[in-house]
């Protein structure tokens, strides 16, 4: 009985690796290499599209949190990171830096809890979590989707 079993199970591993064997040799082919490459197309990724803002379905959650560090920059102190929490209630300092009150709409699902400053210039991302894009603003409030 044990030896129907070894012989089943390597029979079965034989024909798994040898399909995909297979498969990896044709979708190697790529075709002729006289062949002109496709054009270029711009996507929305490319470049900063005008109604940025207006496609984003988390554009609310992004300037909130612009907001919340633009607050925390006007606030006292040479801030170099600000931290963006969702358990506090009014600004504190913490781990060495200011947080701020921040909270996610359920349009987004992750947010960028630590923000860089250099020379008042930072970013923010928010993925969203109808689609899994990542969105970002920057310090000038200007929406972008990221890769």
């Amino acid at each position: 009985m044990k030896r129907n079993k070894l012989v089943s199970t390597g029979i079965a591993l034989l024909l798994a690796g040898a399909g995909v064997l297979t498969l990896g040799a044709c979708s190697d082919d790529a075709g002729p290499s006289d062949a002109e490459p496709p054009a270029a197309v711009e996507s929305p990724a490319d470049a900063e599209a005008p109604g940025a803002a207006e496609e984003s379905d988390v554009a609310e959650d992004l300037e909130a949190a612009r907001e919340a560090i633009l607050e925390g920059i006007a606030s006292e102190g040479n801030w170099e990171q600000i931290m963006l929490a969702d358990d506090i209630s009014a600004p504190e300092v913490k781990y060495g830096m200011l947080v701020m009150p921040f909270f996610m709409s359920d349009a987004g699902s992750r947010v960028t809890r630590t923000v860089n400053i250099e020379d008042g210039d930072f970013t923010i991302t928010v993925t969203s979590a109808a689609t899994g894009i990542e969105w970002e603003i920057n310090q000038d409030g200007t929406i972008s989707q990221v890769g």
